[in-house]
């Protein structure tokens, strides 16, 4: 695939209404983590490495756009 072809189809993707609907659910769900409950350590790393990944789909709009930007 090419640079152009993949920011081509990444912007129709953050244009969609689904991906809009995603971002929303991902935001409830980062903000329905907390580490008070967490009852063992296993559980701890299982609940931050689960808002890690969130917390990267969230930036991949930005990061997509950004690396986009760089290449001109």
């Amino acid at each position: 695939m090419t640079d152009d072809k993949f920011f081509d189809d990444a912007r129709s993707l953050f244009l969609m209404e689904g991906w809009k609907e995603f971002n929303k659910e991902l935001e409830v769900m980062a903000s329905s983590f907390t580490f008070d409950g967490c009852s063992s350590s296993d559980e701890f790393w299982r609940s931050k490495g689960a808002l890690e990944a969130i917390r990267r789909i969230q930036a991949y709009e930005d990061m997509v756009k950004q690396a986009e930007e760089e290449k001109v």
